[in-house]
């Protein structure tokens, strides 16, 4: 079994757009909560630009909302910013 508990990455992308019953914004309710997660960086990756499915993904816990394609240097910024969620 996989232990997410054991693997820290700088940051976790999502994808909104997940079929079926587990969305993207679900995976991030889901992550939020984990105490061995904290302060980890959820980054949404979505091709839905929206102010109101930015504020959707905020409020199931993502730190920020990306809009694909998204820049590369775009993404190597992500680290750096103070996660929003902690």
């Amino acid at each position: 079994m996989f232990d997410r508990s054991r693997h820290r990455a700088p940051f976790h992308p999502g994808d909104i757009g997940l079929p079926g019953e587990l969305d993207g914004d679900a995976v991030a309710r889901a992550l939020r909560p984990e105490p061995a997660l904290a302060g980890t960086y959820l980054l949404a990756l979505t091709g839905y630009a929206g102010e109101e499915d930015q504020s959707r993904a905020r409020d199931a816990g993502f730190d920020r909302h990306l809009t694909k394609p998204v820049p590369f240097d775009e993404l190597q910024r992500v680290p750096a910013a103070p996660p929003v969620h902690s």
